[in-house]
């Protein structure tokens, strides 16, 4: 009997695919607000990349199996 081939995890794509679409965003995104004037394109581009890492980590973290932590890391 021919051994089983390891199941493919969907994170990779959906991880990947959730970078691209926060790049573009993080791009596109500008708010014409006077709250905002001089900032308006900082502002919200960095809530955008923060959401963008914020999913993308959380989802990581949901289908991690272990957590190891090395020097480099500590």
């Amino acid at each position: 009997m021919p051994p089983v081939p390891p199941r493919k995890s969907w994170t990779p794509s959906v991880i990947g695919l959730v970078i691209g679409l926060g790049a573009v965003a993080v791009v596109l995104v500008v708010v014409p607000s006077p709250l905002f004037d001089l900032d308006r394109f900082a502002v919200t581009k960095e809530t955008a990349l923060l959401a963008t890492g914020f999913l993308a980590t959380t989802l990581m973290l949901l289908r991690a199996e272990r957590i190891e932590f090395g020097m480099a890391e500590v």
